[in-house]
């Protein structure tokens, strides 16, 4: 992985960090830390810097620390949404370029990212070469080994602009897997990521390209809910959630209906208090960007997100919850199993049946 052998192979320092970002005492410990030890890049989820962003909305505490030594901010593991981003850009006063990108496990490295070595090149020798511009909600553009394309259910690609299933044309570059962990590993690896297509990696996601090449990962294929026989991405809907002034951060999920087969309902962390007007308004924002039939008619306000220790939603185990599973086990990695107690006692208190929760 690019995480460990990497920087050993350049000879860079790690600075492995395993704790939270907030109340520690204060949200100030990833500023502390690139402080104290001259952190030149960092990567993390989007998910540590909402927490921070709750805490300190105006920016005030990174002003204590001197972060002049960082000159790349890496976001990665989840969606970045734009808010997150340009909070960010704010903190460290637009002098340091914050960048979303992605990879999996599977793959070991990067597929798409903003290479910063790489320049746009230019037939006008007085012009400097620029580097790749930042867009936001865009994980970058393919990184050299790997061919990407988006494709639809029936393996034709699809149109600029058209969302499908983000997929790599083999062979993968080297670095990447050779079978998954436990007893018919690779067996399970040929049917999650190779029978899809003969000669492609499925990857899993949905994701739009543009005209130029950039690449927009929308949801996992499995956070594609149907209402009413329509396709809708809850991260759509997420990014909607996200623009409302006083959600700090927040989550959608599906959950069943017997006349449109499932409804989305949202999570979200609030600066403010919760009000009925709120909930309308927000109602009415998705409904107005996503469209009447995302017909989201429910959301409920919560302290905390449940999340793994490194910082992701735990959309699986929500959705798992909210799918009418019987029994739904409590991750080993996450943060703080009481979140998810909670939204089962707030579900079950609106008159929703919720799977039973055992470790």
């Amino acid at each position: 992985s690019y995480i460990c052998y990497a920087p050993l192979l350049q000879g860079s320092a790690s600075i492995l960090y395993e704790g939270k970002p907030i109340k520690t005492p204060d949200a100030g410990s990833i500023w502390r830390v690139i402080e104290e030890h001259n952190v030149t890049q960092m990567f993390t989820a989007p998910t540590a810097f909402r927490s921070v962003r709750l805490e300190d909305p105006d920016c005030e505490i990174i002003k204590k620390y001197d972060v002049s030594s960082l000159h790349t901010m890496w976001l990665a593991g989840e969606r970045a949404d734009t808010s997150t981003i340009q909070w960010l850009e704010k903190a460290m006063k637009n002098e340091v370029p914050v960048y979303d990108h992605f990879w999996q496990t599977e793959t070991g490295w990067p597929m798409l990212c903003y290479p910063n070595g790489v320049h746009t090149e230019t037939t006008q020798p007085q012009q400097a070469r620029k580097r790749i511009e930042m867009r936001y909600g865009s994980a970058g553009v393919p990184v050299v080994g790997y061919d990407l394309h988006i494709l639809g259910e029936d393996g034709n690609e699809k149109e600029s602009g058209e969302e499908g299933k983000l997929c790599a044309k083999l062979p993968l570059p080297p670095g990447t897997f050779k079978s998954l962990w436990g007893a018919e590993g690779e067996e399970r690896m040929k049917d999650t990521y190779f029978s899809f297509l003969e000669g492609w990696y499925r990857s899993g996601d949905v994701a739009v390209c543009d005209n130029q090449g950039y690449f927009y990962l929308m949801t996992r294929e499995d956070d594609v809910i149907n209402v009413a026989g329509h396709r809708l991405m809850t991260s759509a809907m997420e990014e909607v959630v996200a623009r409302h002034e006083d959600v700090v951060e927040g989550v959608v999920v599906g959950i069943p209906d017997e006349l449109k087969g499932q409804l989305p309902i949202s999570f979200v962390i609030l600066r403010s208090e919760y009000s009925q007007s709120f909930e309308k308004e927000l109602i009415n924002l998705v409904r107005e960007e996503i469209g009447p039939v995302a017909a989201m008619k429910v959301v409920i306000k919560l302290s905390k997100l449940p999340k793994t220790r490194s910082g992701k939603i735990l959309r699986g185990t929500l959705t798992k919850m909210m799918s009418g599973e019987e029994r739904v086990k409590i991750p080993p990695t996450i943060e703080d199993p009481q979140t998810l107690h909670n939204i089962k006692k707030e579900m079950e208190e609106r008159g929703y049946e919720v799977g039973e929760l055992y470790e």
